[in-house]
């Protein structure tokens, strides 16, 4: 099997909020772990480690806890790092205006394409990726603490044009 073809798994300790953690695995888990749940470790699965995508076995990681050696191997219960997780993700698609948490939403959470999206609502490609775009760039910052609209103003220059 190819790498490419294997699940991402990530550990609770090890979430860093990279877009690549919001797109592969936080988003298709956010229900999951609001509900206090978290993934259980596949038998084979991908990490992303120094720019490198790598195959993984699973390591005997339960419920926190390492099966083989018994030693508790993450400091909080992986359904608290979960729902603190989601919880930080839904606090921060909440700071944004109601147009943007829409489409990210609709894109990252239900999975639909800008293509679709597009075809759906009336609106533009250009005009959903600027919004998808601007919003995953929001919400993978580190520890944000600034609203949006302040955010939004220092970044402009970064962001797509809507």
């Amino acid at each position: 099997m190819k790498t490419s073809d294997l699940p991402v798994w990530i550990p609770p300790g090890k979430i860093n909020f990279s877009r690549l953690q919001l797109e592969l695995f936080i988003f298709p888990n956010l229900n999951t772990m609001a509900e206090g749940g978290y993934p259980n470790e596949p038998e084979h699965y991908r990490i992303y480690f120094k720019s490198v995508w790598l195959s993984q076995h699973r390591s005997g990681y339960i419920d926190g806890h390492n099966a083989e050696k018994k030693l508790y191997i993450i400091p909080d219960a992986p359904f608290l790092k979960g729902t603190e997780v989601s919880a930080e993700v839904n606090a921060r698609i909440n700071m944004m205006p109601e147009i943007y948490q829409e489409y990210c939403t609709r894109h990252y959470i239900h999975e639909h394409s800008i293509d679709w999206l597009s075809r759906n609502t009336g609106k533009s490609f250009d005009d959903i990726f600027a919004y998808t775009e601007t919003s995953i760039r929001f919400i993978k910052g580190y520890r944000r603490k600034l609203s949006f609209k302040h955010w939004f103003n220092r970044n402009q220059s970064r962001l797509p044009i809507i």
